[in-house]
């Protein structure tokens, strides 16, 4: 059994979630939906945990003969390799990981299928030892502290400082990182407690 976990996070750790986003929202308008109602029915879908069945739905709404089925069919069909939204570093850090016999373990935050469903498309499932999808924000520290009596390290990887600060707290001797992907919109001043990294190659080269 190996000694180190490295715990993941999905979107904006692994995968370009901006881009992928910005993809849809091109994909969506030849079916009439203008930028400004994408953007407007995707929050409206964020009410519960997002999945495109449900902003499609929330589309419809504001346009009554919206081809619902045809627009989810053709999603699907549009996007079935996801392998370009893998940040150039992600295969390279997970063969490494695995080659040191680093244990793996996704983390991430999100509807279960919809979570799987892009995973399953950038192809890297089978990296995992262990996958985790938490329906409430806060709450994958859950995870890391069940972790403690298996694993003499740990080491968890995030964007999202509020998850980090609370698996620190809860885990002291957690080796925390801020992936520093969006220097526009992160802020890694913030990140006092965790080690920052640009890259996942930074990570195992401490």
């Amino acid at each position: 059994m190996s000694s180190t976990i490295c715990f993941l996070d999905f979107d904006k750790t692994l995968f370009d979630s901006h881009q992928w986003y910005a993809d849809m929202r091109n994909f969506f308008r030849q079916f009439g939906v203008s930028d400004v109602l994408w953007a407007e029915t995707y929050a409206a879908s964020r009410g519960g945990l997002y999945s495109v069945g449900a902003h499609i739905a929330a589309m419809q709404k504001h346009i009554p003969d919206f081809p619902a089925a045809e627009a989810q069919e053709k999603f699907f069909h549009t996007f079935t390799d996801l392998r370009a939204y893998l940040y150039p570093d992600v295969v390279s850090f997970l063969e490494s990981a695995v080659a040191r016999g680093i244990s793996l373990c996704l983390l991430s935050h999100g509807d279960p299928a919809w979570q799987r469903y892009k995973l399953g498309g950038a192809r890297i499932t089978d990296y995992f030892d262990d996958l985790f999808f938490t329906n409430r924000e806060g709450a994958k520290y859950v995870h890391i502290e069940e972790a403690v009596a298996l694993y003499p390290r740990i080491i968890y990887v995030d964007d999202n400082l509020a998850e980090l600060d609370i698996a620190k707290r809860t885990v002291a001797s957690c080796e925390t990182y801020f992936i520093h992907r969006l220097p526009g919109v992160h802020d890694a001043s913030a990140a006092v407690k965790h080690r920052v990294c640009h890259t996942l190659g930074e990570v195992f080269s401490i």
